[in-house]
């Protein structure tokens, strides 16, 4: 049986053979359809959120990669939607937050924030979520206005794709 595009110039969206074209405008459709259809969730989930700890000196990033999600712990395609910053060990601070995937530490959100008279609870950033592969770890670096080491608590909210 022969497979007939859904446009009528192949290579569009489905090649010849019915197989989605990679980057065409079908597939990016698709992965938009499946951003807004899909599962919601928190990690940590049921626990407090993971600390990041930035670098010492202002405007300097934390040497280390603070671990967000486990390896393998989302097991579908997923996106970030939403950094929450659920504790700050500072009362006036400007905070530049980046979060990265995979072993390689690909960068996939940055947020900018400022907590001014102290904090009074959770600062809720929305990030604009690209793909990210199934099982892909999540770290996450910190930096600061402030000159000594600051510490904060956070949770991402994703949209995983099922």
């Amino acid at each position: 049986m022969s497979t007939t595009p859904i446009w009528p110039i192949e290579g569009v969206a489905i090649d010849s053979t019915g197989d989605m074209v990679a980057d065409s405008l079908g597939a990016k459709v698709t992965d938009l359809l499946g951003a807004i259809n899909i599962y919601v969730g928190v990690y940590p989930t049921a626990a407090a959120g993971a600390q990041v700890d930035s670098g010492n000196g202002a405007w300097v990033e934390s040497p280390a990669y603070w671990p967000i999600v486990p390896a393998s712990t989302i097991t579908n395609p997923f996106h970030i939607h939403g950094i929450t910053v659920e504790t700050c060990s500072v009362a006036a601070a400007v905070f530049e937050l980046s979060l990265y995937a995979g072993a390689g530490h690909t960068e996939v959100a940055r947020c900018r924030f400022a907590v001014v008279g102290g904090f009074f609870g959770n600062i809720v950033n929305l990030v604009t979520g690209v793909r990210i592969a199934a099982d892909s770890q999540i770290d996450a670096k910190l930096r600061s206005s402030v000159g000594t080491p600051d510490s904060l608590n956070i949770s991402i909210r994703y949209a995983e794709e099922i």
